[in-house]
């Protein structure tokens, strides 16, 4: 079964399953007992000698917390049917899905691509199967329940198209906050969305605060790592085949736990 990685921004909206090997040349952020990470001035993270609490976590959605075991396509099926019709692909059209609160229909009418019903109700129909098939990693669940039960609030940080965050809101109903692209106008890994998602969380963004800290990870080395520590939010790594930062989300909470009992 393929992984989808959130990463690889195309896959939320256009192929969900969209997976991706991993990309090298970034280096890790140092954990294993050098992690301390301040966050400082809402600027690039920076490594102190002295560890401070996480007080909130944002999670990356698919690939992180949830796994489409056979994703269908449905927006790029809208796409290549425009192909198909002689629209050519426009370098914002990624941006148009996930920014935009469009379903399968208005996606198809902003891009001026027209679509017969009947077919319109094959694609609809393989949005619907889409998103019953999506499924909670059992390690997602587990960290999630362990860190709001320490009282760390949690946040699913994910870029995505409108429909696929039903079955989010459904399998993680007990999160504090969920920043989507396509609700904040903002997609991983502009500073805006980071910040506008940990303001839906409470958590102090303004420029001169330290105070609160705030951890990410997910399964994209761009938008998950280092976009974050861009803006001064420690970014993990999810690699869930082994490597850096973490291979599992239970791994990380025990990290995230474990600087808050210093």
């Amino acid at each position: 079964m393929t992984i989808p990685r959130e990463g690889e921004i195309w896959k939320l909206a256009v192929e969900p399953l969209g997976a991706q090997p991993l990309r090298s040349g970034h280096p890790s952020v140092l954990l294993q007992g050098i992690l301390p990470i301040l966050r400082g001035s809402f600027g690039p993270a920076t490594h102190s000698s002295a560890q401070m609490p996480f007080k909130f976590v944002l999670f990356d959605a698919f690939g992180t917390l949830l796994q489409i075991p056979q994703g269908r396509h449905p927006y790029r099926q809208i796409l290549k049917e425009g192909m198909r019709q002689g629209r050519r692909p426009q370098p914002d059209d990624l941006r148009q899905i996930l920014t935009r609160n469009l379903n399968l229909a208005e996606a198809a009418e902003l891009f001026g691509i027209k679509i017969q019903s009947a077919h319109m109700a094959d694609i609809e129909g393989d949005l619907e199967a889409d998103l019953q098939s999506i499924e909670a990693f059992e390690d997602g669940l587990r960290a999630v329940e362990m860190l709001q039960t320490k009282g760390i609030k949690i946040a699913v940080a994910s870029n995505l198209a409108a429909p696929y965050a039903r079955p989010i809101r459904r399998l993680y109903p007990t999160v504090d906050a969920y920043g989507f692209s396509f609700a904040l106008g903002a997609m991983k890994p502009e500073p805006f969305f980071y910040r506008g998602t940990c303001e839906l969380l409470g958590a102090d963004t303004s420029y001169y605060s330290c105070g609160d800290n705030v951890a990410m990870i997910g399964d994209s080395e761009k938008c998950d790592r280092d976009g974050p520590n861009a803006v001064g939010i420690p970014g993990f790594l999810l690699n869930r085949q082994g490597g850096k930062d973490f291979s599992s989300l239970s791994e990380f909470s025990d990290m995230v736990l474990s600087c808050k009992r210093q």
